[in-house]
């Protein structure tokens, strides 16, 4: 039996309000950096009591996930154009998006992140020693998760 574990056909689709109510449809992932990353999440902390015994709480914590894109594709320029719209800078305010993300997996499955925001990527293309342009990684945050 073998067990197709292939990202083709992996679509993410990024809806931002105001600024890309429609979404950027995210399609051409760079193959130098992971095309799709979600963190770990962390549910509980822990620690030891005063007399040896476990103690646990539960915690809150948002969800993580950077995308890497292929430079100079359309969806790259709107992300670009995204990360740049909800970067303060001075005497320039942000379009503070709420965005909320779908990913498409290739099994059929979705996942829908929402409730988040973009909070990293670099402003200006970079460039490897290699001669080719690196890929765009541009990262969010979220509050909550629905598998």
């Amino acid at each position: 039996m073998s067990i197709d574990v292939s990202a083709m056909g992996l679509k993410v689709l990024i809806k931002a309000v105001p600024s890309f109510p429609v979404g950027i449809e995210v399609t051409h992932f760079a193959d130098d950096g992971e095309s799709l990353a979600i963190s770990d999440l962390q549910t509980m902390e822990s620690g030891m009591g005063v007399n040896g015994d476990l103690v646990v709480w539960r915690v809150a914590t948002p969800c993580e996930a950077d995308i890497n894109v292929i430079p100079g594709t359309d969806e790259c320029k709107d992300l670009e154009t995204l990360f740049n719209l909800n970067m303060t800078q001075k005497n320039r305010a942000s379009s503070k998006d709420v965005i909320t993300m779908i990913v498409s997996h290739p099994n059929g499955k979705q996942t829908i992140l929402s409730n988040g925001y973009i909070v990293g990527g670099k402003p200006v293309q970079d460039y490897s020693s290699v001669g080719r342009a690196n890929s765009r990684n541009f990262r969010f945050v979220f509050e909550n998760n629905v598998a």
